[in-house]
């Protein structure tokens, strides 16, 4: 059965197009390709893959967005990006919660692939087990859905990525602390058996080895990428006589903070603090976070710029590496000599 991707090669224009025409909506294309696009839908019998969804007045192309926690910011902030850019381009972007894939079973992926999807965006993360990723990732390919996701590197014709140089990010949080003579550095990761939190606590590990400062298990604390964990990792680093702490994501940062207020501390006074992500609260918290900026609102319009040329069949389309920046703010300073 022809798909709106098979009408748009055939026409020369993108899905978008297709779907404007075909549902009559107003557009700025030409009289003549309003018929080469009806034409060549004919010469397809192009049907729409979702009967219900065509009766919709004015309906456009779908693409799905799997987002972990949109609660995040900094998920959040880059699914609100995708949006803005696929719905620029006429395309209509939809949430779906990646608790549904959860479970090894993944018992809603035959529901979720018999949407008329033109293409998906997977920001993949911790809680869904490899094996699963990798079979939603098989899946895509089988039924020929165009794909980008986020943080793991794709092999599949269909499905390209946008990772992240987490070993570089632990390197650089973790140096910067040294710079400023911390010795004693926490260590706030996330779940330890997903590869990026594993990439970012090697890159602190090679920081510490650089500067020649010995490891200490007990500097670790593990956590669940929530703020609640970050209120209780600095209660169990105060009986470590730790100076800074490096946090692997923002949201746990902001869980430090709250635990520094309770326990009459300041910051960078009495300890320096880095985060993770550079989510836009950061900049206005007090004083601002130190942090590992990914630029989300930059990863979200490039996931969806990727995903817009899979879906009108460019085949040159590479995945993208994000290299990560220090945000230096006021959440870190040099330790006080006898600290």
């Amino acid at each position: 059965m022809a798909t709106i991707r098979d009408v748009a090669k055939k026409a020369g224009v993108s899905p978008a197009s297709v779907s404007l025409v075909l549902n009559n909506r107003e557009c700025r294309l030409s009289a003549s390709t309003k018929r080469k696009i009806l034409r060549c839908a004919k010469e397809l019998d192009y049907r729409p893959k979702n009967a219900s969804q065509s009766s919709l007045p004015g309906a456009l192309p779908l693409v799905n967005i799997i987002v972990p926690d949109v609660s995040n910011l900094y998920f959040s902030s880059i699914c609100r990006d995708c949006q803005v850019e696929l719905q620029k381009n006429g395309y209509h972007a939809t949430l779906v919660g990646a608790e549904e894939f959860e479970n090894p079973e993944l018992t809603y992926l035959p529901i979720f692939l018999r949407q008329p999807l033109e293409g998906v965006i997977f920001i993949s993360y911790a809680n869904i087990p490899v094996s699963a990723q990798e079979q939603i990732c098989q899946k895509l390919q089988e039924h020929n859905i165009p794909a980008v996701i986020l943080r793991q590197v794709s092999s599949y014709p269909n499905i390209r990525s946008i990772h992240f140089n987490s070993f570089y990010g632990g390197y650089l949080a973790t140096r910067h602390l040294l710079e400023l003579d911390h010795r004693s550095i926490g260590c706030l990761t996330g779940p330890l058996d997903n590869e990026v939190c594993l990439e970012r606590f090697r890159g602190y590990q090679k920081a510490l080895e650089e500067f020649q400062v010995p490891f200490c298990q007990e500097f670790v604390y593990e956590g669940d990428y929530g703020m609640d964990c970050g209120y209780d990792c600095l209660s169990y680093m105060r009986g470590k006589n730790v100076t800074a702490i490096f946090s692997f994501n923002d949201m746990m940062a902001i869980g430090i903070y709250k635990a520094v207020r309770a326990y009459g501390l300041k910051v960078p006074q009495d300890l320096s603090i880095v985060g993770y992500d550079d989510i836009f609260i950061t900049e206005i918290m007090e004083p601002p976070l130190t942090t590992i900026s990914l630029q989300p609102s930059r990863i979200g319009r490039q996931a969806a710029q990727l995903l817009l040329r899979l879906i009108q069949g460019d085949t040159q389309a590479k995945n993208i590496v994000i290299e990560p920046v220090l945000k230096v703010r006021g959440s870190t300073a040099r330790r006080i000599p006898g600290n």
